[in-house]
């Protein structure tokens, strides 16, 4: 996802169930969840087309790794990026709202 400006990628949330790696820019609010479970690279976008071919080619070039980042990813999203834990954490975060 080397976009400029998302909130939210469905794409890359689809790419970890599916034990995709992901290569994904900051500009996409959610890079950090490939950052945490290492299922992929995050870019700069200063140099995106530079660094997109190289974590391309490191990714083609290297199916053993892209592999295990895919399924570190996959391991990630199916703990962290479902509906069950979306509404737990929603409901979890209105019931801190309302406590206050």
């Amino acid at each position: 996802m080397p976009s400029r400006q998302e909130n939210f990628a469905i794409a890359m949330a689809e790419a970890m169930h599916m034990a995709v790696p992901v290569i994904i820019s900051r500009k996409v609010d959610s890079w950090s969840f490939v950052e945490i479970a290492n299922a992929g690279f995050v870019v700069e976008e200063e140099e995106m087309e530079f660094n997109l071919v190289r974590r391309l080619d490191e990714l083609l070039s290297t199916p053993d790794n892209a592999r295990c980042m895919g399924k570190r990813g996959q391991d990630f999203a199916r703990k962290h990026l479902t509906w069950q834990r979306v509404t737990q954490d929603m409901v979890s975060m209105y019931l801190g709202m309302l406590s206050e």
